[in-house]
């Protein structure tokens, strides 16, 4: 799990105060835990102790146990695959260039149908619109043709209020 200065304001909502070198610390703390977790898995396993046994005294869930035993019988190692854990795969300097672009062409154009084009979720383009290309998204809301024969006759009528 990658450190980002963007989970820090989750923590304080929650009472915690935390410097940014030590939520790192803190994540690195608790993979290394996870680590030790899955070590303990596969050394379990090749002791021949039945999975739900292994779930019960680890503290993982089933499918975490049937995960590891896959990985060790396809011969990777109970370490976490490079480049895993919370990287954004979507939101590259090219997909945020061909969305600027988009939008430019065709700012009337809904994210909705944007997303679809583009061939990601939803919140995937909101996120990337508001904080990539920072962007607000509104709807433009239809107003009154007001003619100079209409706005001479609003007057009219509201001096009249006026002086009633």
């Amino acid at each position: 799990m990658a450190c980002t200065k963007k989970q820090i304001p989750h923590l304080e909502s929650t009472g915690f105060k935390l410097s940014f070198e030590v939520f790192c610390e803190l994540v690195r703390q608790k993979m290394g835990l996870q680590e030790e977790k899955r070590h303990r898995v596969l050394d379990l396993l090749s002791a021949q102790v039945p999975p739900k046994r292994i779930a019960e005294v680890v503290g993982v869930s089933l499918i975490t146990v049937y995960n590891i035993r896959t990985a060790n019988m396809e011969g990777k190692g109970p370490e976490r695959s490079e480049g895993s854990g919370g990287h954004n795969k979507k939101r590259t300097d090219h997909f945020v260039h061909n969305l600027k672009a988009k939008v430019a062409e065709d700012p009337t154009k809904s994210m909705r149908s944007l997303a679809m084009d583009m061939n990601v979720s939803p919140k995937t383009l909101r996120k990337a619109v508001n904080e990539d290309l920072g962007l607000k998204s509104y709807t433009r809301t239809t107003r009154h043709l007001l003619t100079r024969r209409m706005k001479a006759i609003r007057l009219e009528r509201c001096k009249k209020v006026r002086s009633y």
